[in-house]
């Protein structure tokens, strides 16, 4: 791709809002994009980092410690404000030519700006103050604790993604709470805990937006919480759910073998949003596998979006068979971690 009919802006998740990159590095990355690259090598600030230029996520990755990412977004610009001939022959000449008209317009300088003149590559670092991160709350499965591989990327999302997370594992338990009853998991004291845990939260921290996490039995918890208990649930918990290898069918039986488990799901409102961050290989996904949980999906009255964890086994984000797939763990684990960090941010943000 050596030409373009707009003009991106490139930004960097950085203390929860997004930045654009200067001006050196947006040259370098619109021109590798244009070029079809799926990948860009840059320095920031004497720091040398990987830019994925393409796909459902994009990431900056440090090219010393790969696992260390942050979210990337390219930004288009509105056509009038980035309209360039299209016979352009490379990227940087195009990006120069804006930022001379931007200068022209005083951008950068105090002088006045419109939707023609602005650009999202300014002269200055334009940073805005970041809101206080959203605090996600995590329900475990029917064990009760949180998994090592699990606990290992919340450590990354507060470290690189600026997220609280407060496991319910590590809160006390009251005396009419439990952690879990699994005969029934929309059973008071399993909702009890899930509401006395939020309430918690919010009287400590009231200005920030508290999302819902679950894994496996943890799922069901939360989905009946939200389903039976909303009014009970702080008003800073956000309509939504992120299920974290959802127990569809129980593990070696027949599909529909628990018709309680799909259930929980389909009874949500449509008002609620959920994510479902479930393996391929996931036992609990029934016999016919993946299929299954996309067919719930399709049923379902809430807005609900499927990743797909490549070999993701039921606990997340552990999987198996990665050599055949060309993948290492900590790529897994950053693409489950990325995605959970947008659904969080766009819900903080709303």
């Amino acid at each position: 791709m050596s030409t373009f009919d707009s003009l991106g802006c490139w930004e960097v998740m950085l203390a929860g809002q997004y930045t654009p990159y200067d001006d050196s590095v947006q040259c370098s990355l619109e021109a590798a994009y244009c070029r079809g690259e799926a990948k860009a090598d840059v320095s920031v600030r004497g720091v040398e980092y990987t830019i994925t230029l393409r796909g459902d996520v994009l990431v900056q990755s440090l090219k010393s410690e790969p696992t260390r990412t942050r979210l990337v977004r390219r930004r288009q610009l509105p056509a009038a404000a980035a309209a360039v001939p299209a016979t352009t022959p490379t990227m940087p000449a195009v990006v120069q030519k804006r930022m001379a008209d931007d200068t022209a317009l005083g951008e950068g300088s105090g002088g006045p700006s419109s939707a023609t003149g602005s650009s999202c590559i300014p002269t200055k670092r334009q940073r805005v103050p970041a809101p206080n991160g959203a605090i996600l709350v995590f329900a475990p499965g029917a064990g009760g604790s949180t998994s090592k591989s699990m606990r290992a990327m919340q450590a990354k999302l507060e470290a690189e993604d600026q997220l609280s997370v407060v496991r319910c594992d590590d809160q006390p338990l009251g005396a009419n709470e439990a952690r879990w009853n699994t005969m029934a998991a929309g059973g008071p004291k399993n909702i009890a805990h899930i509401v006395a845990v939020t309430n918690r939260i919010a009287a400590k921290e009231p200005e920030r937006r508290i999302i819902l996490c679950g894994a496996s039995f943890g799922c069901r918890v939360i989905a009946e919480t939200l389903r039976t208990a909303r009014a009970q649930l702080p008003t800073t918990v956000a309509n939504a759910l992120i299920c974290c290898g959802y127990p569809l069918n129980p593990e070696g039986k027949p599909e529909g073998a628990d018709q309680k488990r799909p259930q929980h799901l389909l009874q949500l409102p449509a008002t609620t949003q959920v994510l479902m961050v479930q393996g391929d290989e996931d036992a609990f996904n029934g016999p016919r596998g993946i299929v299954a949980i996309k067919e719930l999906i399709a049923a379902m009255s809430a807005t609900a979006e499927l990743f797909v964890v490549p070999g993701g086994q039921h606990t997340v984000p552990e999987a198996k068979g990665l050599k055949q797939r060309q993948l290492k763990p900590q790529q897994v684990e950053t693409l489950v971690r990325t995605k959970i960090s947008q659904f969080v941010t766009a819900l903080a943000a709303e």
